[in-house]
């Protein structure tokens, strides 16, 4: 949860199933890399990413530069 949250997601409770663990969070889509390349070490190589488009956000904090320096 610590990672997700350095990522700047919004995460719900987890949801405790047996063996298995959910984990929903909303992420900037900038970070969704940053979180696959963290999942083997955080899970010991059993963890799985799920990821789908949520929709748009505002963005926040001041950006310089063209919207092709942004990609």
């Amino acid at each position: 949860m610590v990672c997700l949250a350095r990522l700047g997601a919004a995460t719900e409770m987890p949801v405790l199933d047996a063996e298995l663990s959910v984990v929903t969070a909303i992420l900037p889509s900038a970070q969704v890399r940053g979180l696959q390349e963290q999942i083997p070490g955080l899970t010991g190589g059993e963890g799985v990413l799920d990821a789908s488009f949520g929709g748009y956000e505002p963005i926040h904090g001041s950006f310089l530069g063209s919207a092709a320096d942004r990609r």
